[in-house]
């Protein structure tokens, strides 16, 4: 297992060019970008994130979640719904892009040592626990994985394609074109009912819609197993200066404080987000 405590590196805040290699369309709303480095090679945990700058139409740059990596190229789960978003997926191959990074806490990857992990997901949620499913195959001593993912019908779904023999998947859709027909809670509770002494043997990690995310916290709470979520939120300036992306948390004897998103997550517990 490597060690990391969440996010145990130092974050570049200075712009860094990369290469689109490729930009395909997966499905009727996501695009799959993977980004090749030009000088300098960026190494994100699963659970951090990177500001692109997405062209001279858009004065901030937008946060992506990191959905993989392929070698030293960065890969990214891009659903085109703005201005920025809407003008990366357009990029062609041989575009060159500005951004920064990695940022933000990560998922704490020690939590999955020797556990069965459930990885729970919805919509482009799904680009953040894809990169840890990737990350624990390769470097995690953990005994299963379970993928859970969702979507609302099999148009939108994104098929995770990498798996080792640790690894099973469930891909729920909401009309049951696709898999369960259902949401991916059912899925997840039904498979903890499996497992004996859940609280010691198995770990949560979660990212979609916040309703989703809450009810998976919920299950989480009912067989006492730990959960880490990645919240999504606007963020301007991605390192914690603007404030623009507060939640309040859990402190020291409960007391209610104000976290950021992107600097103080994006991932927390959520025995602390008071789910």
């Amino acid at each position: 297992m490597r060690k990391n405590n969440k996010c145990d590196k130092k974050s570049n805040l200075s712009y860094t060019k990369y290469v689109v290699k490729t930009n395909r369309k997966i499905n009727d709303c996501d695009y799959l970008i993977t980004l090749k480095p030009t000088t300098t090679i960026l190494n994100p945990l699963p659970g951090q994130f990177l500001m692109i700058d997405c062209g001279e139409e858009t004065f901030l740059p937008r946060p992506y979640s990191v959905y993989g990596m392929s070698g030293n190229a960065i890969v990214l789960l891009v659903k085109p719904v703005g201005t920025g978003s809407g003008l990366l997926v357009c990029k062609p191959a041989g575009t060159t892009i500005k951004l920064f990074g990695p940022l933000g806490n990560g998922y704490d990857i020690n939590a999955a040592a020797g556990k069965t992990v459930f990885l729970v997901s919805g919509g482009t949620g799904t680009a953040s626990v894809n990169y840890l499913n990737e990350y624990l195959q390769k470097h995690g001593s953990v005994t299963k994985i379970n993928f859970i993912t969702g979507a609302r019908n099999k148009s939108q779904l994104v098929r995770v394609q990498k798996s080792s023999g640790k690894c099973s998947f469930n891909y729920c859709t909401d009309d049951g074109s696709t898999g369960f027909h259902g949401v991916p809670t059912i899925v997840l509770s039904s498979a903890l009912k499996k497992i004996v002494n859940p609280a010691g043997n198995a770990v949560i990690y979660t990212c979609g819609p916040s309703v989703m995310m809450k009810a998976v916290a919920k299950i989480a709470n009912r067989y006492g197993i730990k959960c880490y979520a990645s919240l999504e939120e606007r963020m301007a300036c991605g390192v914690g200066a603007c404030r623009g992306c507060v939640v309040k948390v859990a402190g020291d004897k409960n007391v209610v404080v104000n976290k950021t998103v992107c600097h103080d997550g994006p991932v927390f517990d959520t025995q602390i987000l008071g789910w």
